[in-house]
């Protein structure tokens, strides 16, 4: 076999090729890497709905919206509000903060409205706790999901 190849243009080519391919395989694996960090809304496995919007949401997280579609109780879980997780679902997801979403689940809870969320120490706590619960909705990095739950795709309002 040869070492090298003699033609130059031949040579600059398939480094560009090479180069290229790296840059492609580096980006794809970021790609990958990132969905597995994204944080994803999950549902148990009886709950009859195929998305919901990010005003929908807001509304369930916000106990504005108790019931589902069918008329069953909505199950909310959530994290701690010191969880980092917890804030990036907040500030990304329903683009508020942990603060104001504490602040509004008080008022209701104060008012007798509802019961607010019920809060689990972890996600791995969270994903047994849908995966459990009927109705149940809660939130958790993709990397956590398991068979026992499933992923609610929240789709951009029209």
């Amino acid at each position: 076999m040869m070492d090298r190849i003699s033609n130059p243009k031949i040579s600059f080519w398939l480094r560009w090729l090479l180069a290229g391919g790296l840059l492609l395989a580096a980006t794809l694996g970021q790609s990958l890497m990132a969905q597995d960090d994204e944080i994803v809304v999950i549902v148990s496995s009886d709950v009859n709905i195929l998305s919901l919007t990010p005003n929908g949401l807001r509304y369930i997280y916000s106990l504005r919206l108790r019931n589902w579609p069918d008329g069953s109780r909505i199950r909310v879980y959530a994290l701690p509000d010191d969880n980092e997780t917890h804030g990036e679902f907040c500030r990304h997801v329903l683009g508020t903060y942990p603060a104001s979403l504490r602040l509004a689940w008080d008022r209701v809870a104060y008012t007798g409205i509802a019961s607010p969320a019920i809060q689990v120490a972890t996600e791995e706590a969270m994903v047994a706790a849908i995966a459990s619960s009927p109705q149940a909705i809660g939130y958790v990095h993709r990397k956590a999901v398991t068979p026992g739950v499933k992923i609610l795709p929240i789709t951009r309002e029209r």
